[in-house]
């Protein structure tokens, strides 16, 4: 089952084999082995309650997409930075790298690193915002080149 974001605010749920990516990431020109991934859905919730303490309403605002993965690298592969640009597998949409980033473990050549990354709704770019590394003042990196 893929999930698949069209616009903001309309999420469509089907059956569709094609949609899923799994078992390779790319991150720029470099390829990796994924030996595991979660998608989640989530957003800000509030409930309205009416008189009485019965529901009235529930706001759901903020909605997110966040990802977390595990990958086989070879050890000369550096970890993917913060705010960097990913392709999500199930979601058909790219997100950001957001802390942590942790190598968990090397042995023979390879390593295990886990990456976290989300993706706003709200933000352009297929929920994924432009995004610049600044130093003081003045950007020093376009992350989206």
């Amino acid at each position: 089952m893929a999930l698949t974001t069209k616009i903001p605010g309309e999420i469509i749920i089907a059956d569709d084999p094609d949609n899923i990516i799994f078992g390779t990431c790319m991150l720029g020109s470099t390829y990796g082995s994924v030996e595991s991934a979660s998608v989640k859905r989530g957003a800000d919730m509030e409930e309205i309650k009416k008189c009485g303490g019965k529901l009235l309403a529930v706001i759901m605002k903020n909605a997110t997409f966040e990802l977390t993965m595990k990958c086989i690298f070879t050890d000369e592969v550096d970890p993917p930075g913060l705010g960097d640009l990913i392709q999500f597998p199930l979601a058909g949409i790219k997100g950001r790298v957001v802390p942590t980033v942790d190598v968990e473990w090397e042995k023979e050549g390879q390593r295990m690193i886990s990456i976290n990354c989300k993706s706003w709704d709200v933000l352009s770019g297929e929920g994924a915002g432009l995004a610049k590394a600044y130093d003081g003042a003045n950007p020093v990196v376009d992350l989206d080149a």
